[in-house]
């Protein structure tokens, strides 16, 4: 099955982007001046904004499912809708 992704997926997606890039230096730097180690800090970043990629993940998942799930019932040379 190819991937199939809506124009709300890429909205969402693009909106995503502009959160990391503007709020990633922020987070970033704030936790390491909380726990003052670096590392810590950079897997403390990346988990805060994981969370949201893998909802993006399971969104498009879902519609994809959803999808597909349509074309079966609709059955071959059957209006999917």
């Amino acid at each position: 099955m190819e991937n199939i992704q809506t124009a709300t997926d890429r909205e969402r997606a693009a909106r995503f982007t502009a959160l990391y890039v503007r709020d990633h230096p922020r987070v970033s730097a704030f936790l390491r001046r909380r726990i003052g180690d670096r590392g810590a800090a950079e897997e403390l970043t990346a988990g805060t904004f994981l969370g949201p990629v893998i909802g993006l993940g399971a969104a498009t998942e879902m519609s994809e499912a959803r999808t597909a799930r349509r074309e079966v019932r609709a059955g071959p040379g059957r209006e999917r809708g």
